[in-house]
């Protein structure tokens, strides 16, 4: 039997969707992981609390883990098993960054997978250069498609999604929204996400909107998405906005920048996030004709709807687990 290894999402109490079909696909049961939030900040606390869950981990012949943090319960336990782990966050970004002890023990830990799945062939190349362990590249689908969405293609709007995390780089797309307005005030910009906590100034034009519903209202009246993230393991937002006809420009260091890049639209992708490189590639996109803005539109829906929606997505995940099983 397999178990799947998940947080429940502070939003809905469930896991992600996509995580959740993937495990659904491959695994007999879920376990989920006791978090205890409060208290965080205690010393250690990723460890400990892994540690406490190993007690109540079920025993079982196959672990598949949603994430590093979801592994350290099997790690803990005195069997081991066949280990999977879903590696889709900045883990092995952040290595380099660590002590010398903190990363000997996150490889030992590592170590004890018979696998990995993962998003991008960025992330993959990340991993090799720590780990002798066979990874799957599985990029994650689209799980709010708005095909039926009709951006304002010629709107001077801006949307982005993401939570708090500095890696986003929202900062940055506030720096260099005041640049393009300090030229041209009437553009607008909607923050959608957990990245409204930090976000404190008030800038003319900037709708720190926080956690919504439904974000389709905000994809039909903006014409761009920017993603301008440090570093995004894949961010399926971008995915969402194209699904809606809304323009995409994300960072390189973004991974779903490798879907623009299979799909010969490179001039969407910036090399960093600066708020000069940001500002410039915006105004550059809105300036595009009409006719050209529409023909990338339908080719951002297009690219969703052949190859990134949830029956495609959960093939290739299950495709992936069994090359590792099998391996």
């Amino acid at each position: 039997m397999t178990t799947f290894i998940t947080f429940k999402s502070s939003i809905d109490k469930t896991p992600h969707y996509c995580d959740r079909k993937y495990g659904e696909a491959v695994a007999d049961r879920f376990y989920y992981m006791k978090d205890w939030g409060f208290l965080r900040f205690v010393p250690f606390w990723s460890l400990l609390r892994g540690f406490v869950n190993s007690f109540s981990v079920p025993e079982d012949d196959v672990y598949l883990c949603n994430g590093v943090a979801e592994l350290f319960p099997v790690y803990y336990k005195t069997k081991r098993s066949d280990i999977i782990t879903l590696v889709k966050e900045q883990i092995f970004w952040d290595l380099p960054q660590m002590s010398e002890n903190r990363r000997k023990f996150i490889l030992k830990v590592l170590s004890i997978n018979k696998g990995f799945i993962t998003d991008t062939e960025r992330l993959r190349a990340m991993i090799k250069k720590y780990c002798n362990i066979k990874v799957e590249v599985c990029s994650p689908f689209c799980a709010q498609p708005f095909l039926e969405n009709r951006p304002q293609i010629n709107a001077k709007s801006i949307v982005f999604v993401g939570a708090h995390s500095p890696n986003k780089g929202y900062g940055q797309l506030l720096e260099a929204f005041k640049i393009i307005k300090k030229t041209d005030t009437e553009w607008e910009l909607y923050m959608i996400g957990s990245c409204a906590k930090n976000i404190t100034e008030q800038i003319d034009g900037v709708h720190v909107l926080g956690y919504v519903r439904d974000i389709r209202p905000y994809m039909s009246k903006c014409s761009i998405y920017v993603h301008p993230a440090y570093f995004e393991p894949f961010g399926i937002t971008v995915l969402e906005a194209m699904s809606g006809g809304v323009i995409p420009i994300v960072t390189k260091a973004t991974g779903s920048s490798e879907v623009l890049e299979k799909n010969s639209l490179p001039f969407l992708i910036v090399e960093d996030n600066k708020p000069e490189t940001l500002a410039q590639k915006i105004v550059e996109v809105y300036n595009y004709s009409t006719a050209k803005k529409k023909k990338i539109s339908a080719k951002c829906k297009s690219i969703v709807k052949k190859g990134y929606l949830e029956e495609k997505g959960v093939k290739q995940f299950r495709r992936a687990f069994d090359i590792i099983m099998d391996n």
